[in-house]
């Protein structure tokens, strides 16, 4: 009997070699596109052309003009690291040997330095100030020409090379130097992070950058960072010089919003840089709402004295008055007798009912008004009673308060001053007896409300229930002359 030769065993699987191919492809560069390849190999020309030292003087400097358009173009508007920025990091480094080799009267080197201070954005060590200290050894005069991420990053960097100047962060600052020029793993130093200089950049030259950030910010409406790094260097003072008046009112909308979240001094000296911006714009009312803020009488007599126009000096008198601040214009010689007596009575709030009565006849809402018109309960379906309506104390004593509010300071109502009818006792006792104990109180103090800053017309309804028997009437009847005459 044959043997048969045995079944050839299944040959085993073959082991996917994806996994190889992943983790390869994992270290090898994305692939990319025919323009960003284009644009690597063309950034890497000019690179070996500007670092190559037998290249002619006008060779090298074609290669960094056009280095710096590809760069600037890519940097105008950021939304990500510009693919330029991405395709020059593994060259910074060199670019950084060729810079020290250059002599500081050459041509190159100023260009250069701006060049390395746009790539130090992205590829300078933290805390390093890099991109700063290129700049400062290049164009001083060009900021703007970079965008304006690089803008924000150089103003960062000022603020913390001006913070650097105190005892203590000047020790960090050489620590973290030493540390950038360390060797790297293989024992060789690394250029590109060995620190292009050390120690603490100087004030003079911190400063000379500022007076080139803040007016580029201030035109190119970004005054919220214009005035933080003012506020860093301790230089607030300065943004008067540069507030246009395109500008102006953002900019103090800024100071006045950040004085709440700063400390002593420095939130008095943003509403002070404010309240200058506005008297140089002749914003006269929001002079004197920061005079106000500020609680300085002699701000608040300086705006009065600088407004020309008399009708605004009573509108400016009119806030006061809102506000309760005495301001004595009794002895100002600037102003003639009539218009100083005008604003004594605008400030004293002395023809305030006056007034408001005035205006309330001009918009004719001088009809007193009912409860009921503000309830509007015949526009609810089921809400209409059948029988009879029957007095509640706690309904009373809501009717009470919404007819006060809603009547303030008409002088009349038709629950407490309208006139009794014929053989009738007063609608205005009908009313206050309808109420128990608190309600009482609230009735009679609803008065002081109703004819709110009369003073003649009002203190007469409320003194008869001054010598009322109840003692409810009589508590209502003194918080109501107290009450309504608040602010007089």
């Amino acid at each position: 009997m044959a043997v048969g030769k045995p079944a050839d065993k299944p040959a085993p699987p073959k082991k996917s070699n994806t996994k190889g191919k992943k983790g390869k492809g994992e270290n090898e560069a994305p692939e990319l596109s025919p323009e960003d390849a284009k644009l690597k190999e063309d950034l890497e020309l000019m690179v070996v052309r500007l670092c190559g030292t037998s290249e002619s003087t006008d060779v090298r400097n074609n290669a960094l003009q056009m280095l710096r358009e590809a760069i600037a173009s890519s940097t105008s508007s950021m939304t990500a690291v510009p693919k330029p920025l991405k395709f020059l990091r593994p060259h910074y480094g060199g670019m950084k040997d060729t810079f020290r080799a250059l002599d500081a009267k050459d041509a190159l080197y100023p260009k250069l330095a701006d060049v390395l201070s746009v790539l130090a954005m992205t590829m300078a060590e933290e805390g390093s100030l890099e991109s700063l200290r290129f700049k400062l050894l290049g164009d001083r005069e060009d900021l703007g020409g970079w965008g304006h991420e690089y803008v924000r990053n150089l103003a960062g960097e000022v603020s913390t090379a001006y913070a650097a100047h105190s005892a203590d962060e000047a020790g960090e600052a050489k620590e973290e130097a030493k540390a950038d020029a360390a060797p790297t793993k293989d024992g060789k130093p690394d250029s590109s992070k060995i620190p292009i200089s050390t120690g603490l950049i100087s004030k003079e030259d911190l400063m000379v950058l500022v007076r080139k950030i803040v007016p580029f910010n201030m035109e190119h409406y970004a005054e919220p960072d214009a005035v933080d790094l003012l506020v860093e260097v301790e230089q607030l003072l300065l943004l008067k010089d540069f507030v246009s008046e395109h500008s102006h009112d953002r900019t103090c909308l800024y100071l006045t919003s950040i004085s709440s979240y700063l400390p002593e001094p420095e939130d008095t000296l943003c509403l002070e840089v404010a309240f200058d911006v506005y008297m140089s714009f002749k914003v006269w009312d929001e002079a004197l709402r920061l005079a106000l803020r500020m609680n300085q009488p002699e701000r608040m007599l300086k705006v009065f004295l600088a407004c020309p126009d008399a009708l605004a000096r009573k509108q400016l008198a009119h806030i006061l008055g809102r506000q309760g601040a005495a301001l004595d214009l009794s002895e100002e010689e600037a102003l003639d007798e009539d218009e100083r007596e005008l604003l004594a009575e605008a400030v004293g709030n002395a023809r305030l009912s006056e007034t408001y009565l005035s205006l309330a006849r001009d918009l004719d809402v001088t009809e007193a008004k009912t409860p009921e018109d503000i309830y509007k309960t015949h526009l609810i379906d089921g809400r209409q009673p059948s029988a009879a309506t029957v007095d509640s104390a706690r309904a009373n004593l809501a009717a009470t308060y919404v007819n006060a509010f809603v009547n303030a300071g008409f002088g009349s109502d038709k629950l407490m001053t309208a006139p009794p009818p014929e053989s009738a006792s007063s609608n205005s006792v009908s009313w206050l007896y309808k109420n128990k104990d608190h309600g009482k109180i609230a009735a009679a103090a609803s008065l002081g409300a109703i004819t709110l800053w009369d003073v003649d017309g009002g203190l007469p309804q409320i003194d008869k229930y001054l010598y009322s028997s109840d003692q409810h009437v009589v508590a209502g009847g003194l918080l109501g002359a107290g009450g309504g005459k608040t602010h007089l």
